[in-house]
């Protein structure tokens, strides 16, 4: 019961990871609330978000054999993370947004049915919010798509997690990503 706290809210001083429907009002900042659509996933995995940012380049060469100009062929932001609460919002995540149903069942629990099918998951919005220091860094994938799920264990002596892959694409800016943070004031001599 103690976890029922920090389920739907970002851990701010180790982040905390939402995500809402595309087309939602995105934040512009690091300290505005997080906009209500976005639903915070719960506990990320001790290893956080991984994010990796591809270039793929074309070196042309001149006629003797040096390097004339470099032409950039493909650009990708990629996000590894891994869910370690099994709630409804995780689930939608993981399963599909229209495959997860919770029902009121007893006065202690509900009934929530996870259907398990090949519909591709959605493209959505996600927010990571992190504590660095003295700083608040959050990023802002403004059309992003789960596109891997890691093989899931269900096992007595792990927890059960989603390890899951998201590709980011670019949004109407151009813009795969927006990184906004607060650098803390230096204080006058």
């Amino acid at each position: 019961m103690a976890n029922q706290t920090r389920v739907g809210a970002p851990i701010k001083s180790v982040g905390g990871f939402s995500s809402a429907a595309l087309g939602s009002a995105l934040p512009t900042d690091a300290k505005t609330a997080r906009p209500a659509a976005f639903q915070a996933l719960g506990l990320i995995g001790e290893d956080g978000l991984e994010e990796t940012e591809e270039r793929s380049t074309d070196k042309k060469r001149h006629w003797g054999g040096g390097v004339a100009r470099v032409l950039q062929t493909e650009y990708g932001i990629q996000l590894k993370l891994t869910f370690i609460e099994r709630t409804t919002a995780v689930l939608k995540e993981v399963r599909g947004q229209d495959n997860v149903t919770e029902v009121a069942g007893t006065d202690t629990e509900k009934l929530r049915t996870v259907l398990r099918n090949s519909k591709m998951l959605p493209q959505r919005s996600y927010i990571a919010d992190i504590k660095d220091g003295d700083h608040d860094l959050r990023i802002v994938y403004p059309i992003a798509q789960i596109t891997e799920i890691d093989d899931v264990q269900y096992v007595h002596s792990e927890l059960i997690a989603y390890t899951v892959t998201i590709d980011c694409f670019e949004d109407e800016n151009g813009q795969y990503a927006y990184e906004y943070d607060t650098v803390p004031a230096v204080a006058a001599a």
